[in-house]
């Protein structure tokens, strides 16, 4: 035993086999559970040297970059469709590779023989002694194959009707995927933009308040008001001090996020970003739900998918229908073999027809069948449920289009009338015909105002962005819904 051990050691240590991993696995992990790992092993040195190189599509610098700019790179860049576009890549090759079950399939193999053996055997001779025989037999020669399947009462069909449908589910979630990164990137976008319109927003509201301030102070100074104007002012300054600061630390994780969207690493080269245009863009849809249901239908990826998966599995049933019908194949083989002392069979071939069908297999078909139309049932839950899914968005992102219009129109006058009020107050306040808190009052409803068209336009955008996406139009064939210009 000790040598036969000995034996495989050496076997191992020859073929450049690890007998640690072999003799103790244990080795291969850290020494307890409240240990980290680690390795001297030198093929981990592989592991630290690897790296998957990138070719990156950067944003252009020293100009302002549209949302559509963003969707070219982003789509470039994105590893999550192009994870999506090699899994349906690698569907049409499982596709392809079903199909060539009706082509016949040819092999060759080549021969080579040499058989030596002895025999024992009792003479036939006066003295009954045995005699011994050494055969030599050397055979070489080269085969050719064939094999087709001649019928399966539809299992073939079935099986490529499968694979087809599996191929079209890969390409419509291929497409979800386009639509998911585009609608992020959107949605990134406006953030962006809008907490840095609110950024100098706040800014603004920075200088007011320290306008403020100082005709609070120049009132005290002069003795026309107490100092209690002054630190009501000043407060109130050092309050959208801090808010600025905050709004600042916002903006700029906002566009950290972006460039992440982007695929880009963050530390890169900051760009210039288009800002909310200044006269507010069309809406691109009308308010008829139906028709908008009726387009998600047709172009919405993730329902596509969910009806291929709905024909993949009517094509399981066939197949699990289909494996108690009769099969006929057709196999055959050719060639030739030479023999020692020049010798040769001339040729030979064997063909075999070969019908079979199940008899009896313990009610396996019956409850494969029965596993399979369940199966459908579950797809056909899951497509209707994705139909309600749908729907819900479609109706969401249409409410909060319309409210959004109405938004916009109304937070514009709001914002108008707080500007007016905001510099009448101002005036009035150095006249001495109103107090501090009047004005103070004046600037927060500006402030307020201000925040809120940011807000309505960022939701007015973000809402066509979540109906274009809902509808399955937030496409690069779709260009024109995909962003205001």
């Amino acid at each position: 035993m000790h040598i036969k051990s000995c034996f495989i050691l050496l076997l191992l240590s020859l073929s450049s086999c690890k007998t640690a991993s072999l003799t103790d696995a244990y080795s291969n992990t850290s020494s307890s559970h409240t240990t980290t790992f680690s390795s001297d092993d030198k093929e981990i040195v592989n592991l630290y040297k690897l790296k998957v190189e990138e070719e990156l599509v950067l944003p252009i610098l020293g100009e302002d970059n549209s949302l559509g700019d963003l969707f070219d790179i982003a789509l470039h860049n994105n590893p999550a469709t192009k994870i999506s576009w090699s899994d349906a890549k690698a569907a049409a090759a499982t596709y392809g590779e079903n199909l060539s079950t009706y082509l016949p399939a040819f092999g060759f193999d080549a021969e080579f023989n040499a058989n030596r053996e002895g025999f024992v055997f009792n003479s036939q001779g006066a003295s009954g002694q045995e005699a011994f025989l050494m055969n030599t037999q050397i055979q070489y020669g080269p085969i050719i194959s064939l094999s087709y399947l001649l019928f399966d009462g539809g299992t073939r069909k079935a099986k490529a009707g499968k694979y087809f449908w599996l191929l079209q589910q890969s390409n419509f979630l291929h497409n979800e995927s386009i639509q998911s990164v585009m609608k992020t990137v959107a949605d990134s976008y406006y953030t962006y933009i809008s907490d840095q319109a609110q950024y100098k927003a706040d800014i603004e509201d920075l200088e007011n308040a320290e306008e403020a301030f100082k005709a609070a102070t120049d009132k005290y100074k002069a003795g026309v008001y107490s100092i209690t104007d002054m630190l009501q002012a000043k407060t109130n300054y050092l309050q959208k001090k801090v808010t600025l600061t905050n709004q600042k630390n916002t903006t700029d994780n906002s566009y950290v996020k972006l460039i992440t969207t982007l695929s880009i690493p963050a530390n890169s080269e900051e760009v210039e970003l288009k800002e909310f245009p200044e006269k507010i863009a069309p809406c691109p849809f009308t308010g008829d739900l139906a028709q908008l249901i009726n387009i998600a239908k047709e172009s919405r990826g993730e329902f596509l998918a969910a009806k291929a998966n709905v024909l993949s599995a009517q094509n399981d049933v066939k197949i699990a229908e289909t494996e108690i019908l009769p099969k006929l194949n057709l196999t055959a083989n050719a060639g030739e073999y030479w023999y020692q002392d020049n010798y040769r069979d001339r040729g030979n071939y064997n063909i075999l027809l070969d019908l079979s069908f199940p008899i009896f297999s313990g009610f396996y078909y019956r409850n494969l069948i029965k596993n399979k139309k369940a199966i459908l049932e579950e797809a056909k839950s899951k497509l209707y449920s994705t139909e309600l899914t749908i729907i819900e968005e479609i109706k969401f992102a249409l409410n909060d289009l319309n409210a959004s219009k109405e938004k916009i129109e109304d937070t514009k006058s709001y914002l108008e009338a707080a500007e007016i009020e905001n510099d009448a107050m101002l005036k009035k306040y150095k006249l001495g015909i109103v107090s501090i808190l009047d004005l103070l009052s004046a600037q927060a409803y500006l402030a307020d105002a201000k925040s809120q068209y940011i807000l309505a336009q960022k939701d007015y955008y973000t809402s066509i962005i979540d109906l274009s996406f809902a509808t399955g139009m937030l496409s690069t064939q779709q260009a024109e819904i995909h962003y205001a210009k």
